[in-house]
C-alpha cells in the first residue's frame, strides 16, 4: 500500500521544483556566477530564506538542476533494454539527446558544471542510462569479441565527455553535436562486429 503524501509534503516539493526550475532558467540565460541566490527566489516566487530552507547554496541547486533529468534517463533506460540498434542508439543519446541537453542548459551554466564538477567516478542516471544500452549491444553480439562492459562504457562515455570538455574550454567554440558524433562514429567503426 502506497502513503499518500501530506499536503505540506506536497507543498515542500513544488517550491524545490519552482526553485530548480528558476535556477535552471537564470542559470541557461546569464551562466552560473552573475546570478544571485535572491535573482533565484525572486524568479520561483519564494524568499531566500525558503530558497535556503531547501537548498544549502547555489551549487547544492546546480545538482538539483542537473538531476532532474532522472525521469528522463530512466524511460530511456527501459527503452534501451529493448533496443533493436544499440550502436545507433548510443550516437543519438550521445550525439543527440545529451547534446540538446547541454544546448538548453546553455553554454555558461554548461562551462561551470563541467569544469566546477566533473567526476569521472560519480555514477549518475546517466551513466546507468548508459550502461544500460552498451548491455544491450553486448547482448545483441553488436561489439568485436572479447570487448566487456566496463572497457565499453569508459571508452564511449571519454568520447563523449571529452568532447563536452573541448566544448566548454575551446575558443572558437565548437560544433559539439558534430564533434561527438564524428568521434563516436569513428570509434564505434573500430569496436564494432
Amino acid at each position: 500500500m502506497a502513503i499518500k503524501p501530506t499536503k505540506r509534503e506536497l507543498q515542500t516539493q513544488e517550491t524545490k521544483r519552482r526553485i530548480a526550475t528558476a535556477a535552471k532558467e537564470l542559470f541557461g540565460e546569464y551562466g552560473f556566477e552573475p546570478v544571485s541566490v535572491k535573482d533565484i527566489a525572486e524568479r520561483a516566487g519564494v524568499t531566500t530564506g525558503a530558497l535556503y530552507y531547501h537548498f544549502k547554496n547555489k551549487d547544492d541547486l546546480i545538482m538539483a538542476v542537473y538531476g532532474e533529468n532522472a525521469t528522463l534517463f530512466r524511460e530511456l533506460s527501459e527503452k534501451f533494454a529493448r533496443s533493436e540498434d544499440p550502436l545507433g542508439d548510443i550516437v543519438e543519446f550521445l550525439g543527440e539527446t545529451m547534446v540538446k541537453r547541454i544546448e538548453d542548459d546553455g553554454f555558461e551554466f554548461t562551462r561551470y558544471r563541467v569544469l566546477r564538477f566533473y567526476d569521472y567516478n560519480h555514477s549518475t542516471e546517466f551513466d546507468d542510462c548508459f550502461d544500460v544500452l552498451v548491455r544491450r549491444g553486448l547482448e545483441l553480439g553488436c561489439f568485436r569479441e572479447g570487448l566487456g562492459e566496463d572497457e565499453l562504457v569508459d571508452c564511449l562515455t571519454a568520447i563523449y565527455r571529452g568532447a563536452v570538455y573541448q566544448y566548454v574550454v575551446s575558443i572558437p567554440e565548437v560544433d559539439l553535436r558534430a564533434l561527438v558524433k564524428r568521434r563516436l562514429r569513428m570509434t564505434i567503426e573500430g569496436i564494432a562486429r
